[in-house]
């Protein structure tokens, strides 16, 4: 299976935007990874975790496109990695994409968004096949395909 090629990393706002555009025009599912973390030396609080109210509501927020959660130990498109993690795919409607063009390309990072708090590294898809995906904390994006997002 040939992997997926780096188009862009460390993307100007402009580029970035692009790239996302050319996601949500092209993919029909979006893959969110959670991400959870703790705080705290003495007073440790699990962010982001089951017990976590914003994530809690981050998530019934998106309920309606929620199509299923798969754990494994891929992480961002495809790359495995030893560690477990879990990843909720939704249905790329009209009301989600919404929702990514106006906090994923106003913030140009998934860190910290209101709407898909505790969700990290978006991998959008075509059915089953990845498209590609977005390295949040980096400011990559990853192209199955680039000859494809070029020729448009």
């Amino acid at each position: 299976m040939e992997k997926t090629k780096l188009i862009c990393a460390n993307l100007s706002l402009g580029a970035f935007e692009k790239h996302v555009t050319w996601f949500l025009q092209n993919a029909d599912i979006v893959r969110w990874t959670r991400r959870s973390w703790t705080k705290g030396i003495i007073f440790r609080k699990k962010i982001a975790g089951d017990d976590d109210p914003q994530f809690k509501s981050a998530f019934e927020g998106l309920q309606v496109d929620f199509l299923r959660k798969v754990k494994n130990n891929q992480e961002y498109g495809e790359d495995e990695t030893s560690q477990s993690n879990e990843h909720y795919f939704f249905r790329l409607s009209p009301r989600m994409k919404k929702k990514i063009k106006e906090e994923l390309l106003q913030w140009n990072s998934t860190l910290h968004l209101p709407t898909f708090y505790g969700f990290e590294d978006p991998a959008f898809y075509k059915g089953d096949k990845i498209l590609g995906y977005i390295i949040s904390h980096e400011g990559m994006v990853f192209v199955r395909d680039p000859l494809t997002f070029q020729k448009r």
